[in-house]
């Protein structure tokens, strides 16, 4: 017997009735028949891989921990179960991101992106107004960015 699609089944079962959810309602916000969720909760039926995404996306909890690669979601994990990263592992970190940032930045410029709209998604990213208007700039000031013509 797979555990795996019993967790799965298990899971979802939780979940949706955490949500207080019937499988009706359930079926009705996921575009399904109510037969086809039924059979995924008893473990008769497997969701493809976009409807696990959108139950997970639904619920609010990652596709490892709905499908039981994990035990717990990963937001309730605690920083206390983990070795406090160094300064010098922190900073190896950030200086990824930025540049992850950067050259996303870049592309987005070359690709005919404007600027308005990469400081809408550094916004949706959580970026405040005064972050997104320095990286903006600081990304000129390296050359990463042309000034438009």
């Amino acid at each position: 017997m797979d555990t795996s699609k019993n967790l799965f089944s298990q899971r979802l079962k939780e979940l949706r009735k955490s949500a207080q959810l019937t499988q009706q309602e359930l079926s009705n916000e996921l575009n399904i028949k109510q037969g086809t969720y039924s059979r995924w909760e008893r473990g008769l039926l497997e969701p493809n891989l976009a409807q696990i995404t959108d139950l997970a996306i639904f619920f609010q909890v990652s596709v490892d921990y709905l499908t039981g690669k994990r035990d717990k979601e990963y937001s309730t994990i605690s920083s206390l179960d983990h070795e406090p990263m160094s300064v010098e592992e922190s900073s190896k970190i950030a200086d990824y991101v930025i540049s992850s940032i950067f050259k996303t930045l870049s592309s987005a410029k070359e690709k005919g992106i404007s600027e308005a709209r990469m400081m809408t998604l550094l916004s949706e990213l959580g970026f405040e107004k005064e972050a997104q208007t320095s990286l903006i700039a600081q990304l000129y000031e390296s050359g990463a960015l042309k000034q438009s013509e």
